[in-house]
């Protein structure tokens, strides 16, 4: 079953916690994040614990807060805003 397949049939989606940056950057290399945002906008609920909830946010900026989570575990520009623009 393809991960695009996975999502569609699920009436919720429940994003763990992690790392962050790791997280965001794997959502976002997948396409994950866009087919979560198409899914919840027909109507699937969301759930995100800890990193899952900072994605679903505005920004991913709050991981930078208390420096828990390495930014430095993928490879990635985290100044460009762009990259830190989430799916809220």
């Amino acid at each position: 079953e393809t991960l695009a397949a996975a999502v569609r049939r699920a009436d919720c989606v429940w994003v763990s916690g992690g790392n962050t940056f790791f997280l965001w950057h794997h959502m976002q290399q997948s396409g994950m994040d866009e087919m979560v945002k198409a899914h919840v906008r027909k109507g699937a609920l969301y759930v995100g614990c800890s990193a899952g909830a900072i994605v679903a946010g505005q920004s991913i900026e709050t991981a930078f807060w208390k420096g828990w989570d390495d930014p430095s575990v993928v490879n990635a520009d985290w100044g460009d805003e762009r990259r830190i623009r989430a799916m809220g």
